[in-house]
């Protein structure tokens, strides 16, 4: 893999740990939704340090660093970019609603939709099985987040 197929991973594992900065974060802010939060925040380290475990290996595997690396390094970087822009103004989201929103938007960003489409593709390679397993417990956060939205009470 190339030095920038490197680069992008390093943008995805950054990604995944300040999504969980942020749901953490979120935790804190609202305290009802504590548990809820703290969940979140917590498969997003998961989906980091997963990443950090398999680096060498994927980049060593043509077919995940193909699959992993369609999203490019200018998309995932500018939502860091975004990410540590929401992270630094934190204290001014004061909503339930605003901060399911924000999450909602972030799960369905370019880096994460992309991160949890590739978990669910069919493959009949034995080590990207291996990979979907490792992830199978922590998918579908923007349809938990929707979840979430629908049951706020007005």
């Amino acid at each position: 893999m190339e030095p920038s197929g490197k680069r992008l991973l390093q943008q995805m594992i950054l990604l995944e740990r300040k999504v969980g900065l942020l749901y953490s974060k979120f935790s804190d802010q609202f305290p009802g939704e504590c548990r809820f939060w703290k969940t979140l925040a917590s498969e997003e380290a998961n989906h980091a340090a997963m990443l950090e475990t398999l680096l060498e290996y994927i980049i060593e595997s043509p077919e995940l660093s193909a699959l992993l690396l369609a999203t490019k390094e200018e998309t995932v970087s500018a939502i860091n970019d975004q990410l540590e822009k929401i992270i630094t103004n934190v204290g001014n989201i004061t909503s339930r609603e605003d901060a399911l929103l924000i999450a909602l938007q972030i799960e369905q960003s370019a880096g994460e939709t992309h991160y949890q489409e590739t978990a669910e593709m069919e493959n009949s390679s034995v080590d990207f099985s291996v990979f979907q397993q490792l992830n199978s417990a922590d998918r579908d956060h923007a349809k938990r987040i929707s979840e979430r939205i629908a049951n706020l009470a007005y």
